[in-house]
């Protein structure tokens, strides 16, 4: 009997300390989100205005623009909106592992979704001379989503197709019917090196990025495809990827 209580007392105190180290887990996840959010914030602010001052500028609203200036000033812009992505992931995975990401989901048209994502897409693709095509077959039913994180999906996968593409190469985004009649399919096909059958999992884990060669400058942090596919699960959507070396 008196070893069963010894027992007994030693259960009761190890949960005792493992008690007190969630209480402090807890709260350092509390003041981790916290300062993820305060910084995010931070970040946000001079880059909306470093952008909108640029954007003024190429717009030569405040005087005429040579080529060159203009060629300089819509690569600010590109690098300006690579890291408001890249700030926009970290807040998305910070608020995804709190529980706290949700979505608003409401009916609405295809050209609505792509209408954000076009204009960034766009400024993306001309930057690194690569050409964008957005193809969307004609009739597609309504879907029901959040418009802005379903266009986060289409931002995060044509910032990354873009970036692995060669100057010259195509990128695709295209809408197009289901096999059942109110099923949308929205995609991006790139023509960059292509992804081994084998890590095809792998580059939707997140801080994961494959040893692969890009010419961009902007790596990121590897957290575009795992929120890619998080936003797409929030909105009850299903993911795919196919590719070829």
């Amino acid at each position: 009997k008196g070893e069963a209580e010894h027992r007994q007392q030693q259960l009761v105190e190890v949960k005792g300390v493992a008690e007190i180290q969630n209480v402090r887990l807890r709260e350092q996840n509390r003041l981790a989100h916290e300062f993820i959010s305060h910084v995010s914030h931070e970040f946000r602010t001079p880059l909306t205005v470093i952008r909108e001052y640029a954007t003024t500028m190429k717009e030569e609203l405040v005087g005429d623009v040579t080529p060159e200036q203009y060629k300089y000033l819509e690569t600010i812009i590109s690098r300006v909106d690579d890291l408001i992505v890249m700030v926009n992931d970290v807040v998305d995975i910070s608020s995804l592992e709190a529980n706290i990401l949700v979505a608003m989901r409401r009916v609405c048209g295809v050209d609505e979704v792509l209408s954000g994502p076009r204009d960034v897409l766009e400024r993306k693709a001309a930057t690194s001379g690569v050409k964008l095509v957005v193809q969307v077959d004609p009739g597609l039913s309504a879907v029901f989503c959040d418009p802005a994180k379903a266009g986060r999906v289409l931002v995060n996968l044509g910032m990354n197709a873009i970036k692995f593409s060669e100057s010259g190469q195509a990128v695709e985004v295209w809408c197009r019917r289901g096999s059942h009649p109110a099923e949308v399919m929205v995609g991006i096909t790139d023509h960059g090196p292509g992804v081994p059958p084998e890590h095809l999992e792998r580059i939707f884990r997140c801080f994961e990025q494959l040893d692969t060669t890009t010419r961009s400058s902007t790596k990121g942090f590897g957290l575009g495809l795992t929120i890619v596919r998080e936003l797409v699960q929030l909105n009850f959507g299903r993911i795919d990827v196919q590719s070829a070396v």
